[in-house]
């Protein structure tokens, strides 16, 4: 009798023993991507739910991309191979292929909280129309900075983005703060009325390499001037769209590098190559926003409309409202104001041009007489509601902020009277 209590007390220690090196690995996996963890929760304040799967050997491709990254500083275009996957949006399933995006390590630094492109395999799209797309956290575009930043661009009649915050989970494991963000495909033009043309940008490999991103304490100067050194020598390319494209779309691809490129050789002028008053406004609304990230040469997006024969800015990527009245050469580039910082050489160049500059002013009147940001917010307070319950933190007024850029654009506008 003995023996056999003996045994149940051993069988009984061996199974608590066994249930607490389970827990130990799940508490374990829970610190990691586990490809096979449990489905998460459903969110009770989005109308979409966007969940990601990707197979423990496909997300050892991109875990391995993201440690080469984290040695090297930076993601470069030759460390994104894409893998495939399995979007789920509410009860829809999409094969798709993914890959690692963002050059910098915000975007992948976290084990996590990775940032993504999404092609959808096999022609086709989300309900929205999206074939690729960005999902990353919505920290990399300024949180709620970045929905007042497109509907600004719209309200102005500039080529604005789809983007909104969503309920994702990876592979099972909810990420709170997350956002979708359409790419550079013919959906962005027919959303925004435009006929089909190229969509540019200046590749800054050489930038990107140059920088030891890894440095302690790198200084904006330094970074700046990487920046120029690269600027005259970046190639130009275009997009390929994923959704199709018109039969002359290689002719007017390298029509619009062509001009793209006179310009930057000096060869001719701004006038000649960009629809003024559109970049005019374009630059007025980032003043108003107290920062010129979006057009950077390392950012800047360029839609060559063939209708006009000219091209037109696409705005993405504000990050944050910066407080004008804090514009000096330590941020060199984060604010425009005449002769209150040194610009970065594409916009430098863009402004050297009279009738830019003169655009760019007219502009700036117009949003200081006009400009409503508590009106503006009304037009999108659902997404400000929902992007609020999605996180527990406390953030910037961004109204406010506005406002008080207004209050030095006017300031500023009297000066020069």
């Amino acid at each position: 009798m003995k023996h056999k209590k003996y045994i149940i007390g051993l069988i009984t220690i061996v199974a608590i023993v066994i249930l607490y090196i389970v827990l130990l690995k799940e508490e374990s996996n829970s610190n990691s991507i586990n490809p096979v963890k449990k489905e998460a929760p459903l969110r009770v304040n989005s109308e979409l739910s966007y969940k990601l799967d990707i197979d423990p050997s496909n997300f050892k491709v991109l875990e391995d991309c993201r440690l080469k990254a984290i040695k090297k500083g930076v993601l470069t275009d030759d460390n994104q191979p894409y893998v495939k996957g399995i979007l789920t949006v509410n009860e829809s399933k999409y094969d798709v292929k993914v890959k690692l995006k963002g050059a910098l390590r915000s975007h992948w630094i976290d084990p996590i909280r990775l940032s993504f492109r999404i092609v959808i395999k096999d022609g086709e799209r989300l309900e929205n129309g999206l074939k690729v797309f960005s999902i990353q956290s919505g920290t990399q575009r300024g949180s709620l900075v970045e929905l007042y930043y497109h509907h600004y661009l719209k309200s102005n009649g500039l080529i604005y983005m789809n983007y909104s915050n969503i309920n994702f989970s990876l592979n099972g494991t909810f990420l709170n703060n997350y956002a979708i963000e359409e790419f550079f495909d013919t959906p962005l033009l027919a959303n925004n009325n435009k006929v089909e043309g190229p969509i540019l940008k200046f590749v800054f490999d050489e930038y990107w390499e140059s920088v030891d991103w890894m440095k302690p304490n790198l200084s904006v100067i330094s970074i700046m001037k990487a920046f120029d050194k690269t600027y005259h020598t970046a190639p130009v390319k275009s997009f390929k769209f994923k959704s199709g494209r018109q039969d002359n779309w290689r002719e007017l691809s390298n029509q619009a590098i062509e001009q793209l490129n006179k310009f930057r050789d000096g060869l001719a002028e701004a006038k000649d190559v960009f629809d003024l008053k559109l970049m005019g406004k374009y630059f007025a609304v980032n003043t108003l926003f107290g920062s010129q990230h979006p057009a950077f040469a390392t950012n800047i997006r360029f839609y060559y409309n063939p209708t006009t024969e000219l091209i037109e800015p696409i705005g993405y990527d504000m990050e944050v409202i910066r407080d004008l009245t804090l514009a000096n050469e330590r941020d060199r580039g984060a604010n425009y104001w005449p002769n209150k910082v040194s610009l970065p050489l594409f916009t430098a160049q863009l402004f050297s041009d009279p009738e830019m500059q003169s655009s760019y002013m007219e502009s700036l009147t117009e949003i200081s007489e006009k400009s409503d940001p508590n009106k503006l917010a009304e037009v999108f307070k659902e997404e400000i509601l929902f992007f609020k319950k999605l996180n527990a933190k406390n953030f910037d007024d961004h109204i406010k902020m506005l406002q008080s850029n207004l209050v030095e654009i006017k300031s500023e506008l009297e000066k020069q009277k």
